[in-house]
């Protein structure tokens, strides 16, 4: 049975029955809601867990395609970031880590990038926004650079504001 999505509204529809996801979030109403948001986008293979101390035994036993994270106080999503990322011989550490938090200021979303998360999104999420960063992650992977400070995805692919003035001539 084919599990393709179609939202209506120019999306392209992807089968992401096949997709693996370890998805780790505090909040019990929050965990479900979100479950039953992945499997009705099709994803069939959903690992959960409360526990951030013991989710880098599931990312090297179950090698996840993708991994959603909660940061909230008491739930440090950061310090499995960092230890997937520093884990040298594991292939899992290129594998794409969004954040779903309801941290929403843009400090918080440059700390989790400079940490080496793949992607952001802010509480409350919808299926639509869900389904296009999972897409983005499925359809294109970003190359990963590794530095003395740093691991992880590329991170210029955003586009930053210049502060002077354009000199560059209109041809």
């Amino acid at each position: 049975m084919s599990s393709e999505i179609e939202f209506g509204n120019g999306l392209p529809a992807y089968n992401l029955e096949r997709l693996s996801v370890l998805y780790m979030e505090k909040c019990g109403p929050l965990r479900v809601a979100m479950k039953m948001m992945l499997k009705e986008l099709g994803i069939r293979n959903i690992w959960e867990t409360t526990n951030l101390k013991i989710a880098p035994e599931i990312v090297a036993e179950k090698f996840p395609d993708l991994i959603i994270t909660d940061w909230a106080p008491n739930f440090n999503a950061l310090n499995f970031v960092d230890r997937v990322r520093g884990e040298k011989k594991s292939v899992s550490r290129f594998t794409p880590i969004i954040i779903n938090s309801a941290y929403s200021r843009v400090v918080h979303v440059k700390t989790a990038r400079d940490h080496g998360i793949s992607d952001y999104l802010v509480k409350p999420s919808s299926p639509v926004s869900l389904y296009k960063r999972i897409c983005a992650h499925v359809i294109s992977t970003r190359q990963f650079v590794e530095c003395q400070t740093y691991f992880g995805p590329d991170r210029r692919f955003q586009s930053s504001e210049f502060d002077g003035d354009d000199r560059r001539g209109s041809n």
